[in-house]
């Protein structure tokens, strides 16, 4: 249920319902805290990403995985704060995947960073179609500026 309202972009029910859930007593698992820090993306709001996150590993002892992070990235990176998001890059526990290089670039891309997008794009696995598919959008896009 949290994934097909975050999925929807009902982002303010996927909280709610969230915080029912822990209400009741439910023990929440991994996908639960990727649908939950998909709707504090949606919402902007870098304190829930943050205390969700922290709530994750101290409240319930679930590490975060690529896909949280990629919701941590993503989040900081909207609210146009990509050093952070970088910084969050750099501190995880291991390599990161494409999908979170993507994410971090497309935010570089919104905020017109080419420098913190091109170090991203050096890091994309070459032998997936997205991170093509990625650059060849942004320099269309840089070259229309």
């Amino acid at each position: 249920m949290l994934t097909a309202l975050a999925n929807a972009g009902l982002a303010g029910q996927t909280i709610t319902l969230f915080q029912s859930m822990e209400l009741e007593g439910l023990c929440p698992r991994g996908v639960s805290f990727v649908s939950l820090l998909t709707a504090c993306s949606q919402l902007g709001g870098l304190w829930r990403v943050c205390h969700y996150l922290r709530s994750m590993q101290q409240d319930y002892g679930i590490l975060p995985g690529q896909e949280h992070y990629c919701c941590v990235v993503d989040s900081f990176g909207r609210a146009g704060h990509l050093e952070c998001a970088w910084d969050v890059l750099d501190a995880m526990p291991f390599q990161a995947e494409t999908q979170i290089w993507v994410a971090f670039a497309n935010a570089c891309k919104i905020h017109h960073d080419t420098k913190r997008w091109q170090s991203a794009a050096n890091e994309m696995d070459p032998n997936r179609g997205s991170s093509y598919v990625l650059m060849r959008n942004h320099l269309l896009h840089v070259s229309r500026l």
